[in-house]
């Protein structure tokens, strides 16, 4: 692996990092819930796992069923939309 790509990801998830903990304390400062939509998408590692992503950006249709566990875990249900499946 490169030196050059392994300090981006690390520079952009520790700012990713930063925003989610500052979106946690906003959350918690106005009694909102808040979901991670970070942490559960890493690697061992700390890289994102490209499988979740449709373009190292913008999670995809895999990550659904993760997403859905994390608003349900906060009691939030039926949010989206029946999905047909893909043929």
């Amino acid at each position: 692996m490169r030196s050059g790509f392994c300090r981006a990801w690390t520079l952009r998830n520790q700012a990713l990092r930063c925003m989610r903990d500052q979106m946690r304390v906003y959350c918690r400062e106005h009694r909102l819930p808040f979901i991670d939509m970070f942490e559960p998408f890493l690697e061992p590692d700390g890289r994102s796992a490209d499988r979740w992503f449709m373009d190292n950006i913008h999670l995809g249709v895999k990550a659904i069923p993760v997403v859905a566990t994390q608003f349900e875990a906060q009691g939030i249900s039926n949010f989206l939309p029946s999905i047909p499946q893909a043929r």
